[in-house]
């Protein structure tokens, strides 16, 4: 199931706006990350992670510093050795030889980063649906193991020394939740810019790796070195913790900036609130898939639950749609954006409903023996009866109908007169148009002395007006009106009342009095301002297409600006 399927105003979701972030585009956030970290630009790159542990008479490890190790080894570094098995009576290297005598046991050095040269480049998250965490892959630019080898009987055997193949780098795993804070200090230039903007209260909710309730998962399997040895040990109970608190110390790795400002006047987009969940793909009856392939997996998305009520309640829940239909769209965009209809047909009910009340008639009639024979009295800015229709394209409806008749003579002989007023209006969201059609009717019905009644719709006139919504060279969502009106009303010249000039006068006054009918006149859609409230990896976002889900979702791909 497609982006088509969105279907936000379900009672299983309810969420006013969508902002969907594909695993990769997660990825090359984080990526970017780490080039920032240790590239040509970074003034202060990560430092490498070294440590050295020794072992005492009572054989327990402890921490030892690089000059306790330099002192004890006659000056060598043991990350200089190569691996040396000493075998029969051979001569022992000195560098080697240096660590017969010293307490150094072992140790690991690792430079913080992407492999380089590893093309493409690996994955850094991997998105766990139904659960607030992620699975992180931990990665390092250059990987160092080392430890000395003694006998059972306190031989020394040597030394191993093993570097991470740069064709096939160690990858570590752990699960890393996810957690949000509220904090306006150290932003990104395109929030930082924003929020300069406003001469109000704000406050910048950012989605961080909560770094320090990482658990760890697994660690790799590394030539020459066994699960039962000290540094194997040592990388399972010690390196992610050591890893992820030199991030940590560095800057926090942030997913997502979301600016609220809650002062400000009610609008229909102003973000209130959010809360994040994380999609699975599903298949074509809209079940999670169990075990994705790779290709599936990317499908994934980080989902930005948002709220225009401050006070509402969020609750994360599996879509039964992909925001993508397959993983070779992932290459032109980096989410998407999806606006619960129910939140825009509101919206337009309170734009359109005054206007359309206008047109909105109350009718009074008067047949009288003295003074003017007929009256009509028409009462514009009527409430119309307004519907939210819960299914199809057509997603609102405005109706009003006032009747009114009377009669001059006995049994109405001398004159009668009868007229109704109906105005219907109808909102329409189709592919990408906004369709809104009005239609007024007055209907008259008039005799004389008798005669047969002359009748007709003496105002009969229908306005379509068709927003289409397009995406321009910047991005931005627009709108262009393309108005057009159709008049069939029947007028005193017209066949069927020519008989009857004694009403000439009354249908004139009528056709002059509801001559003010007019367009509706819409500005642009609203949803322009999401840009500056939600910054996905501190990202600014561009729409690229807009469209009309088959449930009346409005729904744009995005792509971010700083990865484009």
């Amino acid at each position: 199931m497609s982006i088509n399927q969105s279907n936000l105003s379900s009672s299983k979701y309810g969420y006013d706006i969508v902002v969907a972030t594909t695993q990769d585009s997660i990825n090359a956030t984080m990526k970017q990350y780490y080039s920032d970290i240790n590239g040509s630009k970074s003034t202060h790159p990560l430092p490498v992670i070294t440590k050295y542990y020794g072992i005492n008479a009572s054989n327990a490890f402890y921490e030892m510093t690089e000059a306790e190790v330099l002192a004890s080894s006659s000056g060598t570094d043991p990350f200089s050795v190569a691996t040396y098995n000493i075998s029969g009576t051979g001569s022992v290297p000195t560098d080697v030889n240096n660590f017969a005598k010293s307490p150094f046991a072992y140790g690991f050095k690792a430079q913080i980063g992407i492999p380089a040269g590893l093309l493409p480049a690996p994955d850094i998250v991997t998105l766990n649906p139904g659960l607030q965490s992620v699975t992180y892959n931990i990665y390092c630019a250059t990987f160092q193991v080392v430890q000395t080898n003694f006998g059972r009987l306190g031989n020394y055997l040597g030394i191993t020394n093993e570097s991470q193949p740069a064709s096939d780098p160690w990858m570590f795993t752990s699960s890393i939740p996810l957690k949000t804070i509220t904090d306006e200090t150290n932003l990104p230039p395109s929030v930082m810019a924003y929020t300069k903007t406003l001469n109000g209260a704000f406050s910048v909710q950012q989605l961080l790796l909560d770094l320090d309730n990482a658990v760890p998962l697994t660690i790799p399997t590394i030539s020459g070195i066994e699960p039962t040895d000290p540094v194997y040990i040592a990388l399972q109970t010690e390196f992610i913790g050591l890893y992820l608190a030199s991030l940590k110390a560095y800057q926090q790795p942030v997913l997502n900036y979301a600016v609220t400002v809650p002062d400000l006047a009610p609008s229909t987009f102003n973000i209130k609130k959010l809360d994040m969940y994380a999609d699975g793909a599903v298949d074509s009856t809209g079940t999670l898939i169990p075990n994705p392939t790779t290709d599936q997996q990317s499908l994934c998305t980080l989902n930005y639950l948002c709220s225009t009520n401050a006070s509402a309640s969020i609750i994360g829940n599996q879509f039964n749609w992909n925001w993508f239909d397959d993983y070779t769209q992932l290459s032109n965009y980096h989410g998407v954006v999806a606006v619960n209809k129910s939140l825009l047909v509101n919206y337009y009910k309170d734009i359109l409903t005054p206007l359309i009340s206008k047109n909105c008639y109350s009718s009074s009639v008067t047949c009288s023996l003295t003074g003017s024979l007929y009256s009509s009295g028409l009462a514009g800015n009527q409430a119309p009866t307004v519907t939210l229709n819960d299914t199809g394209s057509t997603v609102l409806t405005f109706s009003y109908n006032s009747s009114a008749a009377d009669s001059a003579g006995a049994n109405g002989d001398i004159a009668q007169m009868a007229q109704n007023a109906s105005m219907n209006a109808t909102v329409e969201f189709s592919n990408n148009q906004i369709i809104i059609t009005q239609h007024l009717i007055i209907y008259v019905s008039i005799s004389y002395m008798g005669s047969n009644p002359a009748s007709g719709n003496i105002i009969d006139k229908t306005i379509t007006d068709t927003y289409t919504l397009t995406v321009d060279d910047h991005g931005k969502m627009l709108m262009t009106l393309s108005s057009n009106t159709t008049d069939a009303s029947k007028g005193p010249s017209d066949p069927g009342w020519e008989n009857l000039n004694v009403a000439a006068s009354i249908l004139n006054q009528i056709q002059n009095g509801v001559s003010q009918m007019v367009s509706t006149s819409l500005t642009d859609i609203s949803i322009t301002n999401l840009q500056t409230y939600v910054f996905p990896g501190g990202n600014s976002f561009s729409f690229k297409d807009v469209t009309f889900s088959d449930n009346q979702d409005l729904i744009s791909r995005i792509t971010y600006l700083e990865l484009t």
